[in-house]
């Protein structure tokens, strides 16, 4: 309410409302969507639609954002790496039957830090909205694929004077895996 109240003062000849996402009755037809959904492990059992899928709170933003796009409407969210690298693909599935993934830019963690307090590593996901029954496009970014983790060059002249293994992979979303450049630190 506070925050509503705040953007009715600053922006007067905008429709402000403070409602809960939800139960809102928004027309959709949008052309673009920013967004930075809460992250929030907390699933969204509230909507009909989706209740059956048991999206997370911030995936659940991201796709009542997006089916509320036209075709060919953007949307950009800052979201939690949990978007983009969980291990179940109900999400992604989900968003992915409406929208195409133009391109993603993961943050290094710390990032926030100076506006937000925060020190968790955020992607900037970038959507557009397909025509129904349009073929899926864009870039793979469904599934997760393995990759080795980034190491000091202290660790690897460790690790080249013992010569111990290499370590373990982790998994990470499909995306990041193939476009590496799109990853901000190590």
């Amino acid at each position: 309410p506070i925050t509503a109240r705040i953007a009715r003062l600053v922006h007067p000849e905008a429709r402000v409302r403070c409602e809960d996402y939800t139960r809102s009755h928004l027309p959709g037809q949008f052309d673009l969507v920013i967004g930075n959904p809460p992250f929030s492990d907390r699933v969204v059992r509230a909507d009909p639609v989706t209740r059956a899928l048991g999206l997370r709170l911030h995936d659940y933003f991201i796709a009542r954002s997006i089916a509320r796009l036209r075709p060919g409407g953007l949307a950009l969210f800052v979201t939690s790496t949990g978007t983009m690298d969980k291990s179940s693909t109900t999400a992604r599935d989900h968003i992915a039957g409406m929208a195409d993934l133009v391109g993603a830019v993961r943050l290094p963690e710390g990032s926030m830090h100076a506006s937000a307090g925060t020190e968790v590593v955020i992607d900037i996901l970038v959507f557009q909205r397909r025509d129904t029954g349009a073929a899926p496009g864009g870039a793979a970014w469904i599934d997760l694929a393995p990759v080795q983790p980034a190491s000091s060059d202290e660790e690897d002249d460790e690790a080249a004077d013992t010569k111990s293994p290499a370590s373990p992979t982790i998994q990470v979303n499909r995306y990041f895996a193939e476009h590496p450049e799109m990853v901000l630190g190590d």
